[in-house]
């Protein structure tokens, strides 16, 4: 996903964004790129996705810059880092939200699921930057020991 909106983005395109809550940034791509991205796809579960990302595109009003492209709709920078630091990608959009200040009510509205299941992701994210903080203080104990 970062080398696709990457490319895009190298290419002067001005096509990419980024949508307003961070979740998500909207490409426009060629039908081949799409079609790679989907191959794994059964071809009726393939067409009813690009229609899905057509429409995400069109209710963020993400308008493709060029004629032949089509909508690919992925994670943001933002939340791809957070799962690649270990969060689910569920806990990511959890995170992204707190991190701009919705409380946990607003953020179950924005993600659709109830305000006990954001607690829970919000418990399960502090747990892990907890345990991340433990690990950097063992290994940091462990060098300066080392060094010293």
């Amino acid at each position: 996903a970062d080398a696709i909106i990457d490319h895009y983005r190298s290419t002067d395109a001005a096509d990419a964004a980024t949508v307003a809550d961070g979740l998500a940034t909207v490409v426009f791509v060629d039908e081949r790129t799409w079609d790679r991205s989907a191959a794994d796809l059964p071809d009726e579960l393939r067409t009813a996705a690009k229609a899905a990302h057509a429409e995400f595109a069109r209710e963020v009003r993400a308008e493709p810059d060029s004629e032949g492209t089509v909508a690919l709709v992925m994670p943001s920078r933002e939340v791809r880092a957070l799962v690649r630091a270990g969060l689910s990608q569920r806990q990511a959009e959890v995170q992204v939200l707190r991190d701009r200040g919705l409380t946990q009510r607003e953020v179950g509205e924005r993600l659709g699921m109830a305000t006990n299941t954001v607690k829970v992701h919000c418990h399960r994210v502090d747990a892990k930057v907890e345990d991340a903080r433990r690990l950097l203080e063992l290994v940091e104990g462990y060098t300066g020991r080392q060094n010293g």
